[in-house]
C-alpha cells in the first residue's frame, strides 16, 4: 500500500473502527472476525460521515462567493479535500456514540431495542445444551451401537 490511500482509510475505517472498540470496551467485549470488523467499521463509519459531514457543513457554512464544500462522492474520490474541522469532528463522534453504544448495550437499551423490532441478540446456547438443560443424565447412542452416558 502506498501512501495515497492512507487518507481514504483514515477517513473511511478507522472513525468506525475506533466507535466499534470504544463501545467493545465500555460495554460487553465481542470479538469479530477480521471481515465482520472491517464490514461493521466501513458501515458505522459510512453512519458517522453522514452525521458529521452535514452537520459541520450546516454549522460552518462558507460565505457566500467563496465556493463550496466538496460533495461526498468527491470525498471517496479524494478525502484530502475535507477540512481539518471535519476529520476532528469525525474522531470526536466516533469516541462520543462508542461510548455512548457501549453504556446502552451494558444497560440493556440496545437488546431491549432490537427485541421490539424482532431481532434477538441474545446468546444462543446450542441445540444439545438447549434440549438437555435439565437432564441429570443424557445417553447417546452412536451408529456403531455404542452407548455414551454422563
Amino acid at each position: 500500500m502506498d501512501i495515497t490511500g492512507l487518507p481514504l482509510i483514515l477517513f473511511l475505517l478507522l472513525p468506525g473502527f475506533l466507535t466499534i472498540n470504544v463501545a467493545f470496551l465500555v460495554g460487553t467485549f465481542r470479538r469479530l472476525s477480521a471481515f465482520h470488523g472491517s464490514a461493521w467499521s466501513l458501515l458505522v463509519s459510512f453512519i458517522l460521515i453522514g452525521i458529521t459531514y452535514p452537520t459541520y457543513v450546516f454549522l460552518v457554512s462558507p460565505p457566500l462567493g467563496q465556493g463550496s464544500w466538496p460533495g461526498l462522492f468527491q470525498i471517496l474520490v479524494d478525502p484530502s479535500v475535507v477540512p481539518v474541522y471535519v476529520w476532528i469532528m469525525l474522531y470526536v463522534a466516533a469516541l462520543f456514540f462508542g461510548v455512548v453504544f457501549g453504556v446502552a448495550e451494558r444497560k440493556g437499551y440496545v437488546h431491549r431495542l432490537f427485541l421490539r423490532l424482532g431481532i434477538d441478540l441474545g446468546r444462543h446456547r446450542d441445540i444439545w445444551s438447549s434440549q438437555f438443560r435439565d437432564a441429570q443424565n443424557v445417553r447417546v447412542y452412536l451408529k456403531d451401537g455404542s452407548l455414551l452416558s454422563g
